[in-house]
């Protein structure tokens, strides 16, 4: 669970603002590449929101996009799990 145990794993992240695109862009990719036969895992933040994520981006809780209303510890772990089944 260290990083020498994510040694020769990409990370690609993809941000941007609500609506332009992101999951599209990465369901695509992750198609692309495991069809050339990589391991893929996708991760999307909206899972790791330490809130639940609102019905509306128009009714957006104050703080619900700053670092903090994201659980990364939980996030980390899953991304480290994914990167030692690999």
């Amino acid at each position: 669970g260290d990083a020498s145990s994510m040694a020769g794993l990409t990370t690609l992240a993809v941000a941007g603002p609500s609506g332009s695109g992101k999951t599209t862009l990465a369901l695509e990719l992750c198609r692309m590449l495991r069809h050339e036969g990589c391991d893929v895992a996708l991760f999307h933040q909206d899972d790791y929101f330490a809130r639940s994520k609102p019905a509306s981006y128009w009714e957006v809780p104050p703080g619900h996009d700053e670092p903090g209303a994201v659980d990364m510890e939980r996030l980390r772990r899953d991304v480290r799990r994914a990167s030692e089944a690999a």
